[in-house]
């Protein structure tokens, strides 16, 4: 028996993150955007930028 897949009841989300952190004495900030849909999540436009410098 095979299940019938329907997009209609899949939930489709999208997020934007952002996360600040140190690493080997330098501050970094990390930015993305996160698509989840079918039951896998999927990143885009990922951005990494040193502070300071």
């Amino acid at each position: 028996m095979t299940e019938a897949f329907n997009l209609e009841q899949e939930e489709i989300t999208m997020h934007h993150y952002i996360t600040k952190y140190w690493e080997n004495g330098k501050h970094y900030a990390e930015s993305w955007i996160q698509i989840n849909m079918f039951g896998r999540s999927y990143c885009f436009s990922k951005q990494r930028i040193v502070s300071g410098e």
